[in-house]
């Protein structure tokens, strides 16, 4: 790990932060901090249930892990 403050420390978080700032909250009017928290909340289940990742070979992480957990059974 490096030092305190480095990206690598937290790279996953990072890169989801990223995302979540410029592919939604830049692009959405957020007229109240209510109406961004909703819009928080919806951007995390569309990132973990839709959003395909490079990673997972353009597949979502729920639908990685239950691809791994057939091969697994």
């Amino acid at each position: 790990m490096g030092d305190v403050g480095a990206c690598w420390d937290n790279v996953v978080m990072e890169r989801f932060w990223g995302s979540l700032k410029h592919e939604w909250l830049q692009l959405v009017h957020q007229p109240t901090r209510g109406c961004m928290k909703q819009d928080v909340a919806v951007y995390i289940r569309y990132y973990d249930l839709d959003r395909n990742h490079a990673a997972n070979g353009e597949l979502s992480p729920v639908r990685y892990e239950q691809m791994a957990e057939k091969k697994v059974s």
